[in-house]
């Protein structure tokens, strides 16, 4: 396997975001496949509590052209008393209510999963 190192971009999405923040993203070189130990290390210095791994749709620059990318949210949030990401839970939510997840779209959006706190939002997928 190629450990070629490609540009890789991130951004903490805040629970008090509207739209995503241009000033919030970072760059790295990483490798294609950055492994657990790599993830972990940055985003828990960045999310605290029980990160859970979420595939979502995602135009990392704000647009509508969607693109399979992963996001760390806090599992737990609730217990730790964060409140609601609208912005998080709207890309959370997008590939089922577009219909590309394969789940069948509920009628009432408020019926599926919601995220809550900071979250980190990667512009690919990073987690394999």
């Amino acid at each position: 396997m190629s450990r070629q190192l490609i540009k890789t971009r991130y951004r903490v999405v805040l629970p008090d975001h509207a739209e995503l923040v241009e000033s919030a993203i970072c760059e790295l070189l990483w490798p294609q496949v950055p492994g657990y130990s790599r993830l972990s290390q940055l985003i828990q210095a960045l999310v605290e509590g029980r990160l859970e791994h979420v595939a979502v749709l995602s135009d990392f620059d704000g647009g509508d052209s969607f693109v399979r990318s992963d996001m760390f949210v806090n599992e737990d949030f609730r217990q730790h008393g964060l409140r609601r990401n609208e912005l998080a839970t709207t890309i959370y939510r997008r590939a089922t209510l577009s219909g590309r997840s394969g789940s069948p779209v509920p009628e009432d959006p408020e019926e599926l999963p919601e995220i809550g706190g900071p979250t980190v939002l990667f512009d690919r997928q990073v987690w394999f």
